[in-house]
């Protein structure tokens, strides 16, 4: 028979993807597994077909064909990557033989070919074909099949820093800062060092951008499906989906610890000393005695510099820190611009610094006795009877050190080197030594506060006016 007669054989009859599929060059092609020379044929086949197709439903029952036919020859193949990509090489060339556009036919070829090879890809990957690197593990992979658990430990403090510990099934434990894991090589060197694997920077997901079609990216769906770990949260070393990933992982395995802080101890200290504290409403007498003061106009309650001090030196923090947490919890005086919360007084000759905390605030204790003045002196001893852990009534307030203004962190009880003969602060109840116990805190929170240099003493019974 002629290829004339059976091309009008061709347009006078029915065509299936049998027809297409029977042809002695596909036939010989599918037998010897050459599956993409396969499609090929099948492709030139419907070409010849449609261009002399002289009626529309000719041409759709031609596109249904072929279409059965690709599918069929991809389904049979162990690469059908390798079939869709042969079809579209070839569909250029056959455009205009077929009488139609490239994209027609890419049309074909990917409405034939798209789940067969989706599904084939997906197979790859569940058998582990597909996610390895080519040496060691990959991060992503050691994280999801390593990490048992992180800790977030958080303290009780109001200002803080939660440290995350990571918990590895191969006994691995690193310790990290709350943000550290968003910084994806700084995390792999901290693992790296840890670890007795040989762990490397490169992730096992990405092997699957190679997997991807034409029109898929890292950041859509597909890639979410080939990844390691829940679609949610895909692996991959941009930084956007790095974020998107590691938090998504620690959201599913961290477990949150509370912890008393140091700042928590030192306030609760405070309280105490307030709670269990004598306590005067004449400021005056509480200036020349070192006492706390309490303000009942401003509903106030003033502590002495040395009970903050004492509470720093206790708890092992600096009078920065416990500045930041009694800010942060509100417990100050709103009467204090911005985050100060204390000023210096002078009284008859005596300066004196007070923190100024809020009674109307619940956590802010009133002391247990409360007098209206110190109607007889004698009777405050030098132990600490005033309520102020041994604070008494000094010349220069406790607000000169040997540096000069009080520092936040600095021991009190200096001599003041410009007066060495003098007395020293708030009753001298505290050794000079060569270092201080705070002054060399290395805590970085950043308040506004800062002590200023207290004002002179003076004699004519005013208020300093400075203020912290």
């Amino acid at each position: 028979m002629s290829d004339e007669s059976d091309s009008a054989d061709a347009d006078s009859e029915h065509v299936t993807a049998d027809d297409l599929l029977e042809t002695d060059g596909v036939e010989h092609f599918r037998g010897s597994q050459n599956h993409a020379h396969a499609a090929d044929a099948v492709l030139n086949d419907f070409a010849d077909r449609v261009r002399s197709a002289d009626e529309t439903r000719k041409e759709v029952e031609l596109t249904a064909a072929v279409t059965d036919a690709l599918q069929t020859i991809a389904d049979e193949s162990d690469d059908p990557v390798a079939v869709r990509e042969r079809a579209q090489d070839k569909t250029g060339n056959l455009a205009p033989k077929s009488g139609k556009t490239k994209d027609e036919l890419l049309g074909i070829v990917d409405d034939a070919t798209r789940s067969i090879v989706e599904q084939d890809r997906q197979e790859r990957i569940e058998m582990g074909d597909v996610l390895t690197v080519p040496e060691g593990i990959g991060l992503d992979r050691y994280l999801e099949d390593k990490l048992e658990e992180i800790v977030r430990q958080k303290s009780t403090d109001a200002v803080d820093d939660p440290i995350f510990r990571w918990r590895f099934s191969d006994g691995v434990r690193i310790e990290t800062s709350e943000s550290i894991h968003h910084d994806y090589y700084a995390l792999f060197k901290k693992l790296a060092g840890a670890t007795e694997h040989r762990l490397v920077p490169e992730l096992a997901s990405e092997q699957a951008e190679d997997e991807l079609l034409e029109d898929e990216d890292v950041d859509g769906e597909a890639y979410a499906r080939l990844s390691l770990g829940d679609e949610s949260r895909p692996w991959h070393t941009d930084n956007d989906l790095w974020s998107r990933a590691i938090s998504g992982l620690v959201g599913e395995r961290i477990r949150t610890e509370s912890i008393v802080g140091p700042r928590t101890d030192a306030w609760e200290s405070i309280q105490a000393s307030v709670r269990s504290g004598r306590a005067v409403k004449d400021l005056t007498d509480a200036v020349e005695h070192g006492m706390i003061h309490v303000d009942e106009a401003a509903d106030e309650v003033w502590l002495p510099t040395t009970v903050v001090d004492n509470a720093a030196d206790q708890i092992e923090t600096s009078r920065r820190a416990i500045q930041a947490e009694l800010a942060e919890r509100g417990v100050t005086s709103s009467a204090l611009s911005g985050e100060r919360v204390s000023e210096a007084v002078s009284r008859g000759g005596t300066a004196l610094r007070f923190w100024r905390l809020d009674l109307d605030h619940e956590d802010v204790p009133t002391p247990e006795t409360v007098l209206d003045e110190v109607a007889d002196p004698t009777a405050l001893d030098a132990t600490g009877d005033d309520g102020t852990a041994g604070a008494a009534a000094t010349t220069d307030g406790g607000t000169e050190t040997e540096h000069g203004a009080e520092t936040f962190g600095r021991s009190p009880g200096r001599a003041d080197p410009e007066r060495p003969d003098g007395p020293t602060e708030n009753g001298g109840d505290r050794e000079q030594d060569s270092t201080d116990s705070e002054g060399e805190s290395s805590e970085t929170d950043d308040a506004a506060d800062s002590d200023d240099d207290d004002p002179p003493a003076s004699d004519d019974g005013t208020d300093g006016g400075d203020s912290e």
